[in-house]
This record gives structure tokens, sequence and C-alpha cells, in this order.
């Protein structure tokens, strides 16, 4: 597994870190509207570097991971899949 391992956890509205994690996973000063958000980039000779580098991906794809789970949701006709869907959907929004 390339990226940080979960949980994840969101600290107000600017932090995410991971308990046991050496680093924080993101972090963004006050943000007000219109604001573009910028993250430091590790050096390539980081050992953490493709940690990091996978963890920004798994942030973009987060909302065509959120679109993908709520139509499995809707199509789900499993109990308990649309119960572990539900409590993902919910952390999420």
């Amino acid at each position: 597994m390339p990226y940080t391992p979960g949980p994840w956890k969101v600290e107000g509205a600017t932090l995410i870190w991971a308990p046991g994690a050496s680093a924080n996973i993101a972090q963004a000063g006050e943000l007000r509207a219109g604001d573009t958000v910028g993250f430091t980039t590790p050096k390539i000779s980081s050992p953490d570097f493709h940690e990091v580098a996978a963890n920004a991906k798994l942030i973009a794809a987060a909302p065509d991971l959120l679109k993908a789970l709520e139509e499995i949701y809707d199509a789900s006709r499993d109990p308990h899949t649309e119960r572990v869907a539900l409590a993902a959907i919910e952390k999420a929004t």
C-alpha cells in the first residue's frame, strides 16, 4: 500500500493526519472564498516521497470515488454493502 494507511483524521478544516504516520498528510492555512490551496512538495530524495505522492493521488480522486460509491449504494440490494457504503458516504460529506 503506497499511501498512508487509514484511518485518516480531520482536525479543524485545515489538517489531515493519521495516527502513527510520520508526517501530516495535508495541511492548509486559513481558507477564504476564492483562495488557492498550495502545499509544499517534498524533496524527491525524501524516503516518504512516494507515500506523499500516493496520498495526493488519493485525495485528488476523492470526488470520483465518492460519486462511484454513491452509485454503488443506489444500485445495491445487499444490506451489508448498503450500510458500509452509507457510512463512508456520511463520513465524506
